[in-house]
Order: C-alpha cells, then structure tokens, then sequence
C-alpha cells in the first residue's frame, strides 16, 4: 500500500527556514525506499521559496479543513493511508491537526523546540494561558508527539505527563551534503554563523567577543549569516567600528551556503533554546568542528568531545573562540573528519528516513 505523509507548517518564509525544511529533508528516501509520498500545506498568500516549487507544496485557503478535504479527494489520502504530522506550536497547525484528528486521521506533532523551557518564559502570562487553554489540550489528542532532540524528549515527558506516546526522532539533512570534501583553507581561521538574527541565538553576543579578543589574531574572519530577526543593525554597526573581519551579508542559502560552510573551520551558535538545529549538522557534514552551547540540544557532541562548548554570554563565547584558535592543526583535521563521520552516521536523510518510516507505519498500524 502506498501511504502518505502531509506535512503542515505555518510559515514558508527564510524566518521559518530550519523548521519548513527539517519537514522535507527525507521525501527522496521515504518515496524510493519506502513508498511513502510526502506533501507540504502551508497558509495562502505566502511566497513558495525556489526550494519547494518542485515539491508537492499546496496552498491552504482561509477554510484549512475544506481546503484538505480537497487536496484528500485528489490524491487519495484517506485515515487509513495517511498521516498528517503538524510542525510547530500556536498557530494553523495545531489547529488543523487536532481538527483532522477528530475526523479520523492519525496526528503526528513536533513542536520543533517551541515548547522548551526558554521559549515558554518569553511572553510567558500569554503562553501559559495558551498552553493550558487550547495548545497543550489539542496536543494530548495526537497519536504521537515528535521530540527531535532527546533534551526536548525529556521535557516533554515532564509537560504532557500522561501521554502515552513520545518519541525521539531528530532532524536529518540531505545525503548530498556528505560528499567528502572537507579540505579547508590553510592561511585562514574562518568562523560562521547561520540562523535567524535573532537575540535567542546571541549573534550580537557572538560579534562582539570576536571583535575583542586580545590578543586580536590575525587571518580570522566570522560570517554571521541570516535573516534578520532585530540583531543586524547593531551587529553592523560593530563590524563598521571593529579591527577584526566580521560579515555580516544576509540569508544565504543553496550553493552559497554551502560554499560558505567549505571554508568554515568553526561553526558558531551560542544560542539560548533550540529544538535540534540542522545548521549545525549541515555545518559538521562540512567537515566544521561547532562551537555550542548545551542549549543546542546535542549532548552528543559535547559526549563525544566533538565541539567546543560555551555558555551564551561574551566571556564564555570569548573564550570558546580562544580555544578553537589555538587548537593545533593536526587536531582541527582530526575533528572535521570525526564530525563528518559522526553526522553521518546519525543524521543524514537515508538513516532517520527509514526510522521515520517505521514511525509512520506503526502509527497508521501498519
């Protein structure tokens, strides 16, 4: 039986990058290895990055559950051949979720980080009114809530106490990542980051213990790259007043950000919150060693001595990017290779395609 996984996502814009294409990342692997199509449903009215255009991405009209009755009839998705997994918190898809779910269909939800305990305090009254009112009500009809990181998996347990159903299942990137080039200049120490610009993340944080690091090294250049999100304006404004190379150029995507994580020896994200950040693992398939903090949500890395670990504040960032400097040669070639091999292993799209595989049929009970 041909089955079929509708992926809903509220936002199809560069702000919503991480999250709208985690929800893409296995479509290949689960059609070819596993017969399982993939479709995407996001609100009318919003551009169709270059990204989604060949993929089966269909505008929802301002009547969601009509507009997928629709779609249903058309290709064929019925309770007992689909599955309908929600990404994120708080708006259209857990609304339209729960609303599917109540007429048979099976529900996967993934909150994508939302619901960790940083994200919860900011504008707390509202979200906690929220949450108790209607989101984590609807949420505990699902068939199965998705963790992406074991961190998120174990908060929660704590937050839907009585669910029956949490998994662990992370985010993956394409196979087309792991090409094996991970050759990296030799005159330079290049450092990135690639994220939303946004002060959960610290970019700003991130510039300015680059731009005082004494003694100033010399041949080191940090990207800060992303859509801003209230950061880039004071970043710029450093970068203009600053001795060191800092870049600030915007969103970068496809050939270009891959371009970019080739000559990157570090990958920096210091953030306060994530779910399961993909940049990281697109960055490490590159052969660059991260710079994190436990927040990022992958012990495993800071468990296998993968990464450098920093707290989000400018003395502890400071003294990340001291370390990275200062780490020998031979062992900065040791570590792109090792994290390379490790983000392979565990997340590339054809290993966490056929976990996910086993997920959909056991929830549809296959």
């Amino acid at each position: 039986m041909k089955l079929n996984l509708v992926n809903i996502v509220d936002n199809v814009g560069p702000v919503n990058f991480g999250i709208w294409n985690a929800s893409i990342s296995q479509w290949d692997e689960l059609s070819c290895q596993h017969n399982i199509l993939s479709y995407l449903l996001f609100p009318k009215g919003q551009s169709l990055p270059s990204e989604l255009q060949a993929l089966n991405a269909f505008e929802l009209e301002r009547d969601a559950i009509r507009t997928f009755q629709r779609l249903a009839a058309k290709f064929n998705w019925t309770p007992q051949n689909t599955l309908v997994a929600t990404h994120g918190c708080w708006r259209l898809p857990t609304k339209v979720g729960h609303a599917l779910r109540q007429k048979g269909y099976r529900w996967l939800y993934c909150p994508h980080g939302m619901l960790e305990p940083w994200p919860l305090r900011q504008k707390y009254i509202r979200k906690r009114i929220a949450l108790a009112l209607w989101e984590k009500p609807m949420a505990m009809q699902a068939d199965c809530i998705r963790a992406v990181s074991m961190p998120e998996r174990e908060n929660l347990f704590f937050l839907f106490e009585n669910h029956e159903n949490i998994v662990h299942l992370p985010n993956s990137i394409p196979q087309a990542f792991f090409d094996g080039r991970i050759a990296k200049p030799s005159t330079t120490c290049n450092f990135t980051f690639l994220g939303r610009l946004h002060h959960k993340k610290s970019p700003y944080e991130t510039a300015l213990a680059f731009s005082s690091l004494l003694p100033k090294p010399s041949s080191c250049q940090l990207v800060l790259a992303g859509p801003d999100q209230g950061e880039a304006k004071r970043i710029r404004e450093l970068a203009a007043t600053s001795n060191q190379d800092i870049q600030v150029p915007g969103p970068v995507f496809g050939d270009s950000k891959r371009a970019l994580l080739q000559r990157t020896h570090f990958f920096i994200l210091a953030s306060k919150s994530e779910g399961m950040p993909t940049s990281v693992i697109e960055a490490m398939a590159c052969g660059c060693i991260p710079i994190v903090t436990r927040e990022c949500n992958l012990p495993e890395l800071l468990d296998h001595e993968l990464a450098i670990e920093v707290r989000s504040t400018v003395d502890s960032i400071q003294a990340g990017l001291r370390a990275a400097i200062t780490l020998p040669r031979l062992e900065r070639e040791r570590l792109a290779k090792a994290n390379s091999a490790f983000a392979s292993s565990k997340y590339s799209s054809s290993v966490v395609a056929a976990d996910y595989a086993t997920l959909i049929k056991t929830i549809l009970e296959i």
